[in-house]
């Protein structure tokens, strides 16, 4: 999982502008009727932030639990005696891969979700070109690691730039990027660059990770633009931090000053007021 919910949940995968979005103009370039599917990789790859898990993991060790029961559906017992990786592991990127696809059912003809030993880029590669050869529009949605130049996979840390080459020179389509690799809006041209509509990342480090992918697909899939989509799981995971202030007060510091504002959704992209109903052209792309 990553830099979960901050401070307690911080580690589920764990520039600015006047505003949060560059400019884009409307396109014409995409269809009313298409197949999509859904690829999410979601891993935490046993890098949990460490200055979370010594504040808030072994300082509030018994609320920690608490929440991490409740969110993830699992009897408080079964969390003893795991470190925070652990935890994020077993029960942590099975909730999350779980909450999308409930979300992601009624829309996507095709879902596939990536973690553990098959969270790689050669393997990731291989299913979206896959996905491509067979004319689906992919979405993609990146629970990961990551750094203003890399995206951090389970068994590898991959430049962005050569990531997004290679699926160009396989000619892979992706229509959006949801993510929340920590500092990944530094590198987003990488991802217009190669025709994307959509996609998003933060300044600084992300520590709005856990519900927000799970809200996106949610509010995508539920018609709102890609614009709006990303907006609604920034908003709506503030909400759910706050709601658990009175167990863990320390999450209020996640909610307020530079950490929440390094954590603001940057987006970006071809056309980010794309919806569900627009399709990339394949015949032309």
């Amino acid at each position: 999982m990553k830099k979960l919910i901050p401070i307690l949940f911080l580690s589920f995968l764990v520039f600015s502008c006047e505003d949060n979005s560059t400019q884009n103009p409307e396109s014409s370039e995409y269809v009313s009727e298409g197949r999509a599917a859904l690829v999410m990789v979601v891993e935490n790859s046993d890098r949990a932030n460490q200055q979370i898990e010594d504040i808030a993991f072994n300082s509030y060790p018994s609320e920690t639990r608490q929440i991490f029961s409740e969110v993830f559906e699992v009897p408080i017992d079964s969390l003893l005696n795991k470190d925070l990786n652990q935890i994020l592991d077993q029960y942590g990127e099975p909730w999350q891969i779980a909450e999308i696809n409930k979300v992601a059912q009624d829309y996507y003809l095709k879902t596939i979700a990536l973690t553990d030993q098959n969270a790689n880029a050669e393997y990731l590669i291989q299913q979206l070109e896959l996905l491509s050869k067979e004319e689906y529009n992919i979405d993609l949605v990146f629970s990961l690691h990551g750094t203003s130049t890399n995206i951090q996979f389970v068994n590898e840390s991959v430049p962005i730039k050569e990531f997004t080459e290679s699926l160009s020179q396989k000619n892979i389509k992706v229509r959006v990027l949801y993510q929340t690799n920590c500092k990944s809006a530094k590198a987003l041209d990488n991802w217009t660059n190669i025709g994307v509509a959509g996609c998003n990342g933060t300044i600084e480090n992300n520590y709005l990770t856990i519900f927000a992918p799970i809200n996106f697909v949610k509010s995508w899939v539920g018609g709102h633009s890609y614009y709006d989509a990303v907006q609604y799981a920034y908003d709506e995971e503030i909400i759910a931090l706050k709601s658990y202030n009175d167990v863990l007060p320390i999450l209020d510091y996640i909610t307020s000053g530079n950490y929440l504002s390094g954590s603001l959704p940057i987006i970006s992209g071809r056309y980010f007021q794309i919806t569900k109903d627009d399709y990339i052209n394949i015949v032309n792309y």
